[in-house]
């Protein structure tokens, strides 16, 4: 996961607990959640947020998906 302000630059974001930026992920049946911390200078003016960028690496290649989310 990675987090930028505009949309082009993007800065990696860390597990809670973990040491690293990467974690596997569908290991099992079900839902799986991880807690991240934003970076305290992470803060959108008014009318505008941020956008979080998710990368999936799988046997067929790299996913990423974009999500704005206002903070």
């Amino acid at each position: 996961m990675r987090v930028s302000t505009d949309g082009e630059s993007y800065s990696p974001l860390v597990p809670h607990g973990h040491n690293y930026f990467k974690f596997p992920c569908g290991r099992r049946a079900g839902y799986e959640s991880v807690l991240y911390q934003l970076p305290k200078n992470i803060v959108s003016d008014v009318g505008k947020g941020i956008v979080m960028q998710f990368e999936f690496e799988t046997e067929k290649g790299v996913i990423v998906q974009c999500a704005d989310i206002i903070v």
